[in-house]
């Protein structure tokens, strides 16, 4: 589920985990069945679910740390 804030500024809440993010974010990406891309200042990347961190895609998809990170997606069960 999508959150919007002031400034036009959007976030996130994961119903099934009620895990979010405070809009904070310029926009967010996101199609049935993928993981969500957040953009803030100029730069796109994952949050990831259970400690709220802002990771940017190139370092997400490079890093080993975050082979088994779960980020914010749409996958619809």
């Amino acid at each position: 589920m999508l959150l919007e804030g002031e400034g036009g500024k959007v976030g996130a809440l994961d119903v099934s985990t009620f895990y979010y993010v405070l809009p904070q974010f310029d926009d967010i990406d996101g199609d049935v069945d993928v993981n969500i891309l957040f953009h803030k200042d100029g730069v796109k990347g994952y949050v990831i679910e259970e400690t709220g961190e802002f990771v940017p895609k190139n370092k997400f998809e490079e890093d080993e740390k975050y082979v088994d990170a779960y980020v914010y997606n749409s996958y619809l069960d």
